[in-house]
């Protein structure tokens, strides 16, 4: 029979556990200054860069300060 190496235990690494299950929000369409938050305007998708995804019921009826283009990830700093 043979040994194994290692462990069977799986120890994260920091960056696999704030980034690997968590999706974050992004622009689904460019989005003009003033335009309101709502569900055909953001996404959901990995990695969670910018606002995380359990924000949705925050930001909904926000609206966005300036011009965003679409696919970029949502940041805090670009709503009113």
């Amino acid at each position: 029979s043979f040994k194994c190496l290692g462990s069977s235990e799986k120890n994260y690494l920091i960056n696999e556990k704030l980034y690997s299950r968590n999706k974050g929000i992004y622009l689904n369409k460019n989005i003009s200054k003033n335009t309101i938050v709502d569900e055909k305007t953001i996404k959901f998708q990995s990695p969670p860069i910018g606002i995380e995804a359990k924000y949705f019921n925050r930001i909904i009826g926000m609206k966005f300060n300036k011009k965003i283009k679409k696919n970029n990830p949502l940041k805090w700093e670009d709503l009113d």
